[in-house]
């Protein structure tokens, strides 16, 4: 058919057109899916998969413990305590790896 379509010999209607395209577009789907079920049984396989739940469910499992909320005497205007705290916040989130609430603040002298 190709052959025909480049040399001219033969002309195509646009229904034997469109089902040469649907069976084309058919076939990258089903190779597509086969490709996915293979990576999915080769992860399988290896053990890949099961170890990527131990280690979210130890994620999950892994919680810090929460500090009492105690009112604090925060001025908003003192730059110098915004940024001290704005650095601990974040010191303290990189070290953690998860997202942290800011409960109290408590000015050591």
């Amino acid at each position: 058919m190709i052959y025909a379509v480049m040399d001219g010999s033969q002309t195509y209607q646009w229904g034997d057109s469109a089902i040469a395209a649907v069976v084309a577009i058919l076939m990258v789907f089903l190779i597509l899916g086969m490709i996915i079920a293979i990576t999915h049984l080769v992860f399988k396989a290896l053990g890949y998969l099961d170890i990527k739940k131990a280690v979210d469910d130890a994620k999950k499992k892994e919680k810090p413990a929460e500090i009492p909320a105690k009112p604090a005497q925060f001025d908003e205007n003192d730059e110098d305590m915004v940024a001290a705290v704005l650095v601990a916040t974040i010191d303290y989130r990189n070290e953690i790896n998860q997202d942290v609430k800011l409960v109290s603040v408590k000015e050591i002298k």
